[in-house]
């Protein structure tokens, strides 16, 4: 991992960075982490020392080549990671968003998958909407659009949590 932190030092050397992505499903020795776990804080801190402070982080639409690390695709870090470092900008890929989880009315998955994982992990730590985490919807939308009442569902309960200017 520390040949990993050194590679960004050389990234930001030598490119402009818009934001640093990552993927928390896969990590060093193909395991992989969460953002509020020491690995994650580790990562967050180093963006943090390179100066732009966003973090595009793929969270939902799990790879399935990593199966066992499926855990680690889920939102219910953001949260806490959010809240420990409020000067750092959080854009959710995906927006938590599982495929074969259907979208509903925000708790009426009892406890499920999906985008409540996010809005869930947001609550719990007091991140209220228009603060530092951002919902990306790029491939989302391509699954809920076609289920009106789910795509209803989905960006609702983002536009709700995150805020309307939140999501991307």
């Amino acid at each position: 991992y520390a040949e990993d932190l050194a590679a960004m030092d050389e990234t930001a050397a030598k490119w402009p960075i818009a934001a640093w992505k990552t993927y928390t499903q896969h990590g060093p020795d193909d395991t992989g982490y969460f953002l509020d776990d020491p690995l994650g804080q580790r990562f967050i801190d180093k963006v943090r020392q390179l100066g732009n402070k966003r973090i595009a982080v793929h969270k939902g639409l799990p790879f399935l080549q990593y199966k066992n690390n499926l855990k680690y695709a889920g939102s219910r870090d953001v949260g806490p990671a959010a809240r420990a470092n409020p000067d750092v900008t959080f854009m959710i890929y995906h927006s938590g968003f599982v495929t074969g989880v259907e979208e509903k009315a925000y708790g009426e998955n009892a406890g499920g998958d999906g985008i409540d994982t996010l809005i869930r992990s947001l609550e719990q730590s007091g991140i209220k909407p228009g603060s530092n985490v951002y919902a990306e919807l790029g491939s989302t939308w391509r699954f809920l659009m076609r289920d009106p009442t789910q795509a209803a569902h989905g960006l609702g309960k983002l536009l709700k949590h995150c805020g309307p200017d939140n999501v991307l």
